[in-house]
């Protein structure tokens, strides 16, 4: 990328979803890096983009004012006692892969999962993906173990790997993370989100 492209990673809104189904429509019908099999429409990426604002951060990067990318954590497990530990999931548009758009996304996401006061994430990625693990262990991510021929699409069973990234030291006694509603009016949350923005030009 160079200076005369405007690059921005931000908060998703609900008006995004469009082009967020635009980018993972393909990845759901042509691949096995997701697991679902029916593509969402717009409305169910609208409310998984409000049910995931509800807790931590769903980040768009916009070239030129289009949405390229994405990036969300979601809720490891439901129990309320996995509430330090995420998921997270990114996802580009053909033709942006390779760019650092993803890590750039990582990047920005990671950064504000701490201010919220997250302990651990994690990344599920179907196999292989040279790329995702790359990615993820770029971070400092370690391999923690495969589930074998957990999944079945497309007429064939796909394993399960299991990446984990310790956000930082696990307190005795944690505090529940920052709700969303707070972390967005505090400075540190809001420069971490465009912490990200560096590694896409150079």
């Amino acid at each position: 990328m160079d200076d005369s492209t405007t690059a921005v990673i931000r908060l998703a809104t609900v008006a995004d979803a469009g082009e967020v189904a635009g980018i993972y429509g393909p990845i759901v019908r042509d691949t096995m890096i997701s697991f679902e099999e029916s593509v969402p429409t717009e409305a169910d990426i609208v409310a998984r983009i409000e049910d995931t604002l509800s807790f931590a951060p769903w980040l768009v990067c916009e070239i030129d004012g289009v949405v390229v990318g994405y990036t969300y954590a979601d809720r490891f497990k439901e129990r309320a006692a996995y509430r330090w530990a995420v998921e997270l999931s990114t996802y580009l548009a053909e033709g942006y892969r390779g760019k650092r758009i993803g890590r750039a996304l990582a990047a920005s996401l990671l950064a504000a999962l701490k201010v919220q006061g997250f302990v651990q994430a994690f990344g599920v990625i179907a196999l292989p993906n040279p790329a995702s693990v790359r990615m993820f262990e770029s971070f400092g991510a370690e391999y923690i173990g495969t589930q074998k021929k957990v999944g079945y699409k497309s007429g064939h069973w796909v394993d399960v790997g299991y990446w984990q990234l310790e956000l930082r030291q696990p307190p005795d006694e944690p505090v529940t993370p920052m709700p969303m509603s707070e972390a967005v009016d505090n400075a540190d949350f809001v420069a971490a989100i465009r912490s990200g923005e560096g590694l896409l030009y150079g």
